[in-house]
């Protein structure tokens, strides 16, 4: 019993407590605030389209972290929301591989899923309006999708 409470209320708990540590050093690195457009292999039969909410924090020097909320839905048969929390790390300023934790949710007519989620993504960046504004365009695989492609729009504040 007290697993599946866990289970349920992990991510949000997660995402909320890296928001805490990331305003602690929101005044020498401001946070991004991006939305993205993505084709997603959620189901073995069908590919969803999705969209995300993504907020990320450069806690360390070395690497990025962040809170993610991507939603996506087949127009058919289910629908899956996915809370997670990431940790990015740029190479070259140009590319990068980011590594997310959190949990899906699946629902389908009248019976729902929560399913546990990691997943590695990569892509490129191509900093706009110097650096003030980004275009990254990503492909993610992991579990319990398949596979995604993507395009990401972002800004500092």
């Amino acid at each position: 019993m007290m697993f599946n409470r866990f289970k349920k209320y992990g991510a949000l708990v997660s995402c909320l407590f890296l928001l805490a540590l990331a305003r602690a050093g929101a005044e020498e690195h401001p946070p991004r605030f991006s939305i993205s457009m993505d084709v997603t292999m959620n189901r073995y039969k069908n590919c969803a389209f999705g969209h995300a909410l993504t907020v990320e924090f450069n806690l360390f020097d070395f690497m990025a972290n962040g809170v993610s909320l991507n939603g996506s839905d087949d127009f058919t048969v289910a629908t899956v929301l996915e809370p997670s929390v990431f940790a990015r790390k740029y190479l070259f300023t140009l590319f990068f591989v980011q590594f997310d934790l959190g949990m899906s949710i699946s629902i389908e007519k009248n019976n729902s899923a929560v399913t546990a989620l990691a997943g590695i993504s990569g892509g490129f960046q191509c900093l706009l309006a110097k650096g003030d504004y980004v275009l990254e365009p990503y492909i993610k695989a992991g579990y319990p999708f398949i596979f995604g492609l993507g395009l990401r729009v972002g800004s500092r504040l």
